[in-house]
């Protein structure tokens, strides 16, 4: 999240596309109004092989449908050691 409110601060001071710095800084001001409290969002996290559990009371819990159990991607995953900075 941090790379991407730098990245998103880059665009705003060193774009030339008078658009895609007004859009970065909707972003950022949607970002702060959320962090303080003044506005609400949800948040989906999505784990298409089923490999993590979020673990909290106000979680919601259901199971895959037969549709979504059949799209379920299956194979090897090649693992992430390093993300790119």
């Amino acid at each position: 999240m941090f790379h991407s409110l730098v990245y998103l601060d880059s665009i705003i001071r060193g774009s030339d596309e008078d658009q895609e710095s007004e859009i970065a800084r909707q972003i950022l001001e949607r970002l702060r109004m959320v962090k303080e409290g003044g506005e609400n969002v949800r948040l989906e996290l999505l784990d298409p092989r089923g490999r993590s559990q979020i673990i909290h009371d106000q979680a919601n819990q259901r199971n895959l449908d037969e549709k979504e159990l059949q799209e379920l991607p299956t194979g090897v995953d090649i693992p992430i050691s390093d993300l790119p900075s």
